[in-house]
């Protein structure tokens, strides 16, 4: 069986002011950072703004998470990054990851939503991305001092997947149908394998009995949380006649997991949740952590059900198709990220959060050694100098991953519907990177929206905003050119004047 080998480039943020840079050669290379006022108060104005839900724009994550990455990386490691990054996409022979680590006297960077930092490719021509959401690449957190040897054998044992639902109906909607529908195409796949078990009528008893004889290698939590100055609580189940929810403490629930850790723990906040809530996601998540849980995937800020929804589905159809837990999560932030009508556009994408301890990550299903071949063949997308190869036979130009026609032979192009895949391909054509299936899928679930979504027709609605109606929701607002009414007032006075 075959898993991809990790080419890590580390930063480990010793303090504020110094920075231990780890190449994908393991060599160390430690620098100071001088403290830059504005920057940092521009980076503090932008999370405020995050936490009220008011960056909207992908112009405001693009200058937000540039300087995100500017913080973390000196010129010197810009360029390196950026090197290394280059030579990972020629070989395409590993998976490239960018691994953050914050220590004790950093504790007030690691707070920070990391999630959404941008490679600012525009200061070196090339054309930037999100870290996050690039499927090529890895991101993802480590908790220093802490390491989880990896279960050699977990790709051969079943899976168990335990789904814990908090339902209380004083605390808001609980929306887990998505989630367990995903679960089971999971199952179908690997029936011999996968085994799934809920439970919804939660007390930290019951949760602990049904973990200690189920052994669940993933437990997936669905629910509200709480957060006060010195603990978290998750929400348990609601008593019948008081209307009284059963709060499960967070040290309470590490215990419950001690015994018989998951190799994964996601905590699924549902609608209705406060950002105080995620403070406490945050922080159960260390203590699950040093309950010797090996990867625990969090949410940073509220989403829809929807949304959460949308990520868990991509994450266990990510798993179906053999990958990792942290490229599951990549591919999750993705999905999120082209969601809505404008891509990037809103939090949700760099809302997942995941924790790995387990340095060579963890994989319940592997690849053939055929399938890795198959895979490697293939061309795949060059992010840092944004062009590829036209797909049109015979043509020799180079197009970017967004076009909508090659300048070369003139003919139309598009992008794969998958979400994981993106590729550029002809319009109108297939995709075999793509398993037909899965492309079929996507394509007939990105025909719904394909009018209303495209950048030409978004284009030509910004142009002539006054024709549409202001959508109900701030949060997918599309930004509308206001009418110009100048020449109109002008010649209504004139009237006025002249009668």
């Amino acid at each position: 069986m075959e898993r991809p080998e990790y080419k890590d480039f580390k930063v480990l943020v010793k303090n504020p002011s110094t920075i231990n840079y780890v190449t994908t050669d393991d060599n160390n290379y430690i620098r100071d950072i001088q403290k830059d006022n504005l920057r940092e108060g521009v980076i503090r104005f932008f999370i405020k703004m995050l936490e009220n839900d008011r960056v909207t724009t992908r112009d405001e994550f693009r200058i937000f998470g540039s300087f995100l990455f500017l913080r973390l990386f000196t010129d010197e490691f810009k360029k390196r990054f950026h090197d290394e990054y280059c030579k990972f996409e020629k070989q395409k022979s590993s998976l490239f990851r960018l691994t953050l680590e914050f220590d004790t006297h950093a504790r007030d960077l690691a707070e920070w939503p990391w999630e959404y930092i941008y490679y600012p490719g525009e200061l070196d021509g090339k054309r930037g991305f999100f870290i996050a959401t690039e499927t090529e690449l890895v991101l993802t957190r480590r908790i220093p001092e802490v390491r989880v040897d990896e279960d050699e054998e977990i790709d051969k044992k079943d899976i168990n997947i335990l789904v814990a639902l908090s339902q209380p109906g004083t605390l808001g909607i609980v929306m887990p149908k998505p989630v367990l529908e995903a679960i089971e195409d999971l199952q179908q796949a690997y029936p011999e394998r996968v085994k799934f078990e809920s439970i919804t009528d939660l007390t930290k008893k019951k949760l602990k009995k049904k973990i200690d004889e189920f052994k669940p290698q993933i437990l997936h939590y669905i629910g509200h949380g709480q957060y006060t100055e010195k603990e978290g609580f998750l929400a348990g189940s609601e008593d019948e006649e008081t209307e009284e929810v059963d709060w499960i403490v967070d040290d309470d629930l590490a215990d419950c997991v001690k015994a018989n850790p998951p190799n994964l723990v996601i905590l699924q906040a549902c609608e209705g949740a406060h950002t105080s809530d995620y403070v406490f996601y945050k922080g159960v998540a260390l203590q699950l952590i040093q309950a010797d849980v090996a990867a625990v995937i969090a949410m940073q800020y509220p989403i829809i059900n929807d949304m959460a929804n949308e990520f868990s589905q991509e994450f266990y159809n990510a798993l179906k198709e053999k990958k990792g837990i942290e490229e599951a999560v990549q591919q999750g932030r993705n999905s999120l990220a082209w969601k809505n009508r404008r891509n990037y556009s809103s939090r949700d994408f760099g809302s997942p959060v995941v924790y790995m301890q387990c340095p060579e990550g963890i994989y319940f299903f592997t690849k053939d050694k055929d399938d890795t071949e198959e895979f490697e063949v293939h061309e795949v997308p060059t992010i840092m100098t944004g062009k590829v190869d036209c797909p049109y036979s015979g043509c020799h130009g180079e197009v970017r991953r967004d076009a909508l026609i090659c300048t070369a032979c003139k003919q139309p192009l598009e992008q794969c519907p998958n979400p994981s895949c993106r590729r550029v391909i002809e319009k109108g054509g297939t995709c075999d990177r793509c398993e037909p299936t899965t492309f079929e899928m996507a394509k007939e679930k990105a025909a719904v929206t394909e009018d209303v979504y495209s950048r030409e027709t978004l284009d030509s609605l910004v142009r002539i905003g006054e024709n549409i109606k202001e959508p109900e929701s701030k949060k997918h607002k599309i930004p509308m050119k206001p009418k110009d009414t100048s020449t109109k007032n002008t010649k209504e006075s004139e009237d006025s004047v002249s009668n």
